[in-house]
């Protein structure tokens, strides 16, 4: 039986889109952070925070660092892409 929370996360329209474009980001850019991607892809930091968790626990992206953020005065936790075996 599937709980109702896993039925609604599969019904979220565009996860998927979301997912890409988190990763073609930190692919591209490697190093950046959650308040980056929020920032330049204009996605909610909600939004944002949850796909760079899935994309962790799927193998995709790993934390490869900390930083300030010029912004918040915080440190946060850098990303990088994980190459695909061969």
């Amino acid at each position: 039986m599937i709980s109702r929370s896993t039925a609604a996360y599969r019904a979220i329209p565009d996860l998927e889109d979301r997912q890409r474009r988190v990763l073609a980001m930190v692919a591209k850019y490697p190093g950046m952070s959650r308040n980056d991607i929020h920032r330049v892809t204009r996605m909610t930091a909600n939004n944002v925070s949850n796909r760079l968790r899935e994309l962790e626990l799927a193998g995709r992206i790993r934390v490869c660092g900390r930083k300030l953020d010029p912004i918040t005065r915080r440190w946060v936790r850098q990303y990088e892409a994980v190459e695909a075996p061969a």
